[in-house]
Formats: C-alpha cells, structure tokens, sequence
C-alpha cells in the first residue's frame, strides 16, 4: 500500500520541517529540496512521460537516489523511447519537467469570471485553450 511517502529505512526519527514528503518517482524537484512555493502533490511531467512513454523518467533501485536524478539530471528523450511520437511533444514534455518551477508551464486554472483569460481544457476534444474564447 502506497501512502505517498518515502523515507530512508535507517532513519528512526520523527520528519522535522522542511524533510521532502512525497512518493519519489512523481516528486518535482523543489519539493525534494523542501523548498519551493507550495506543496505540489504530483510532478505532472512525470505523469505524461510515464503516459507516453510507458515509463517514468527517472529510474534507480533507492528512492534517495531517485530523488536525486530529479534534481541532478535531465530527463531521458521521449523519441529515443518512442520515435512515432511528434517532435513537438517532446519539448512539451521536457518544458514540464524543468528543473526551475518558472519554466515549466503555469498551472491551469479554470476561473469563475466570464471575462477573465484563462486555461481550460474542452471537455468535447481535450484540446486546451484559452477561455472564454474557448471554440471546441
């Protein structure tokens, strides 16, 4: 059973502020260094590179040294696993997975405001667009 956590078996302490919480494969970077501006439950660059590619990014036996690759080293190309998918969608991916959360994408946000731009994602094509000029 996966409760979202790791932490080193040779530890035998309670987690003091600041120690990184989180499954280690689906963790960003900022969140293995317990810092960063807020809690990001999930590294959604993992999620759709292990989606297209059938497997996750960074690959080790320990989950320390795991949390490292998310730190120290840039994730393996997407076409080299799988050379039928577009050129584009590997920089996509890549842009998620930056090291520095301000070049990855903003988050998307849906907003109450009829007149306020923001993301969204058309429920009819999964396209993502800008609303309220969303044309699905």
């Amino acid at each position: 059973m996966d409760f979202g956590l790791a932490r080193r078996s040779d530890l035998n302490t309670i987690t003091a502020t600041g120690d990184a919480l989180g499954t280690p494969a689906y963790m960003a970077p900022e969140q293995v260094q317990g810092s960063g501006g807020g809690h990001r439950p999930v590294f959604p660059g993992v999620i759709a590179f292990e989606m297209l590619t059938g497997r996750q990014p960074f690959q080790a036996p320990d989950p320390v040294q795991l949390m490292m690759q998310h730190i120290q080293q840039p994730p393996p190309s997407l076409l080299a696993l799988k050379p039928s998918l577009p050129d584009r969608l590997e920089a996509v991916v890549h842009r998620m997975l930056a090291k520095e959360p301000s070049q990855r994408f903003p988050p998307l946000r849906r907003r109450k405001d009829p007149g306020h731009r923001s993301w969204d994602i058309c429920p009819g094509s999964g396209k993502v667009c800008a609303t309220p000029l969303c044309v699905c």
